[in-house]
Formats: C-alpha cells, sequence, structure tokens
C-alpha cells in the first residue's frame, strides 16, 4: 500500500526529518497494524506492508509524525504531532 503526505516541515516543530508513524485500523476484523517508522516526514511518501488476507477490504488509515530528538531530550515536548485521520481505502 502506498502513502503520500504533504511536507509542511517548518511550520510550528516540524521537521523533514520527523518520522512517520501510521496506523491502519481494519473495521471488520477488529485488528489494527502499525508502523513506527513508514519514513521521514520529508520523504512525503511510504510503501506499507499489510497482510495478505486484506486485499479487497476497507481499512481506515491514520498519521501522525515523531521527533525522536524531542522525545529522548526534550521529555517529550512537542515531540508528537496529533494524528491525522488519512481517510479509507481499499486494500489493492
Amino acid at each position: 500500500m502506498k502513502l503520500s503526505w504533504d511536507d509542511n516541515s517548518g511550520n510550528g516543530s516540524a521537521l523533514a526529518t520527523d518520522k512517520a508513524m501510521v496506523v491502519i485500523y481494519h473495521v471488520d476484523k477488529n485488528e489494527v497494524i502499525f508502523t513506527m517508522d513508514a519514513g521521514q516526514r520529508g520523504d512525503v511518501q511510504a510503501e506499507l506492508n499489510v497482510p495478505a488476507n486484506y486485499s479487497g477490504t476497507e481499512v481506515q488509515i491514520f498519521i501522525t509524525f515523531v521527533a525522536l530528538d524531542s522525545l529522548i531530550g526534550n521529555g517529550g515536548k512537542n515531540a508528537i504531532s496529533n494524528s491525522s485521520y488519512a481517510g479509507n481505502v481499499t486494500v489493492a
């Protein structure tokens, strides 16, 4: 599954090196899969592996960005962005 986003580096505390965390929720199966490192904000895209049995079914996708340096060195202040609902898609 391919996912893309806009690079808003420079807005507030957003950095191009922030890690993209993606959550995929399969409503019918009541399952969640996620990756803590889908790439960097500046990559503007990621390719995610989803289970083969998701093919042809609908999933909900959420994304957030994590600044690891701030998470570790700054006690977490401004380290994790608000999550965004990226939409629902049918897995190919």
